[in-house]
């Protein structure tokens, strides 16, 4: 399965003001959903546990890069679809509130 990047791109354009971890929380969700998975059937697939999903999803979580490949594996599409447009290349990002630092 490929994810049409339109639909990720409209939805992550009315994301600009959130952290990489909420943007590819909605990526996530966006190709599971296009997947026609469960959070559930996410998580058996994956070896993840559905409260991890579900807190990835809402950007709750900061995901490994070892997850993030257990993820995209079991949505049959690749770590760079999920990664892409998630970073903002001219924007740093921190783990304080401000996110400018």
């Amino acid at each position: 399965m490929t994810m049409d990047p339109t639909q990720c791109t409209h939805a992550l354009n009315h994301q600009q003001n959130k952290s990489p971890a909420e943007k590819l929380g909605l990526k996530i969700r966006i190709a599971r959903i296009m997947a026609s998975y469960t959070q559930e059937k996410l998580a058996v697939r994956s070896g993840l546990s559905m409260a991890y999903i579900g807190m990835i999803e809402r950007g709750e979580k900061n995901i490994t890069i070892l997850n993030c490949h257990k993820l995209a594996k079991a949505l049959d599409i690749t770590i760079g679809d999920l990664l892409d447009g998630v970073f903002d290349s001219e924007k740093t990002y921190c783990k304080h509130e401000c996110r400018n630092c």
